[in-house]
């Protein structure tokens, strides 16, 4: 998103995850510095490989002190990537992908293989009523399309892919794909009042904002 802010709060992450928020603050230079702040929250991390990238992120800067979290160093970045692969060790994991590979197996290895874990959602949200109206009569009549998708990117927010249980799932619609096939991984929100122009997507039973 091109967006640009005097100050950045992030919750500790992965060093690139951080990285990224910062980008954030002061982007256009307006300013002769913005302020970047990293705070501790509760832990709660959305799967194992980021508590892990996370405490490498910890360790490295109870080493070298904020003087040496430099985020603009390749430096500093190569020794974290160099951290985070020794601890997960990639070449360990997925035991049945590497067997599909080493067999020349490849119906079973497009089967275990991802390159990114599908953990999150699209959510077509009304931030902008007559774009949200007219993209979800699009989509119920002409189903999902890529040049759908293109459009609706614009007016879309990412989110954890809700539990079953989950609240929010009561006011998300999946897209039709077919004609009896629906999406996985886009969604349409269904209750405008849940929107809030400053704020983002705020259902009324989550304590989150979720910015769009």
């Amino acid at each position: 998103m091109d967006v640009d802010f005097p100050a950045v709060y992030r919750a500790v992450a992965p060093l690139e995850a951080i990285a990224q928020a910062a980008g954030r603050c002061n982007r256009n230079g307006l300013m002769e510095s913005g302020n970047v702040v990293i705070f501790i929250p509760e832990e709660a991390y959305p799967d194992s490989a980021y508590r892990q990238a996370t405490s490498i992120t910890k360790l490295l800067y109870r080493s070298l002190g904020s003087a040496g979290m430099d985020i603009d160093d390749p430096n500093l970045f190569t020794r974290y990537y160099r951290e985070v692969y020794d601890v997960a060790k990639p070449e360990n994991q997925n035991k049945p992908l590497q067997d599909a590979i080493l067999r020349q197996d490849f119906v079973d290895t497009a089967q275990h293989y991802y390159l990114i874990p599908k953990a999150s959602v699209n959510v077509l949200v009304p931030y902008d009523l007559e774009a949200h109206e007219k993209l979800s009569s699009e989509v119920r009549s002409h189903r999902l399309t890529k040049a759908w998708m293109v459009k609706a990117a614009a007016h879309a927010i990412s989110l954890y892919r809700p539990k079953k249980d989950d609240p929010i799932s009561r006011w998300m619609a999946p897209v039709p794909v077919g004609k009896n096939d629906t999406s996985d991984d886009w969604f349409i929100y269904l209750n405008k009042d849940h929107y809030h122009k400053r704020r983002g997507l705020m259902p009324p039973e989550s304590l989150e904002c979720i910015i769009g």
